[in-house]
Order: C-alpha cells, then structure tokens, then sequence
C-alpha cells in the first residue's frame, strides 16, 4: 500500500523538522512573548452572537451584504445551545 511506503518519509520529516522548528519556537516566544488567550463565558458568547445577527446590524445601519451576519435562526440556535450549558 502507499501508506507503508508514506509513513517512514513522514516520520523522518517530523523528527528532522522537529528538531529545527522547536529551537526556532523557543527563540520565537523568548522574542515576542507568548501568545495570551481570551476566553469568553457563556453569557458573553450569547451577547456577542446576538451583536451579529442580521437584525442587530441592520439596527446599527451597517451596509450589509448578503452573507453578513446570523440569521434570526441561527441566532435562537446558538444561544440555545448556550443555555443548555448552564
């Protein structure tokens, strides 16, 4: 099969390439800082949802396109799904 001819060629280039990216990696976080993440509740995921349903930019007058924004039923979706949660 061509997998068994793939994998030894993948393995060497995972360790060969592991070994030059991760010093690069290390060098890179010391240079830059590493990244913060922002993490969001449930109830401000559910606000931020609602700020991007269709009705929402309409109200702020945004000139929309087409494909912007959530429609009324995605929204009730979402949020549902984030009231199950609680």
């Amino acid at each position: 099969m061509i997998a068994e001819k793939v994998a030894p060629m993948v393995r060497f280039l995972m360790i060969t390439l592991g070994f030059i990216c991760y010093p690069i990696s290390l060098i890179l976080d010391k240079l830059l800082g590493e990244h913060d993440l922002t993490r969001f509740k449930n109830d401000q995921l559910k606000t931020l949802v609602q700020l991007h349903s269709k009705k929402a930019l309409e109200e702020l007058q945004i000139n929309m396109s087409m494909d912007m924004g959530l429609t009324g039923m995605q929204s009730k979706i979402i949020a549902g799904a984030f009231d199950l949660r609680e």
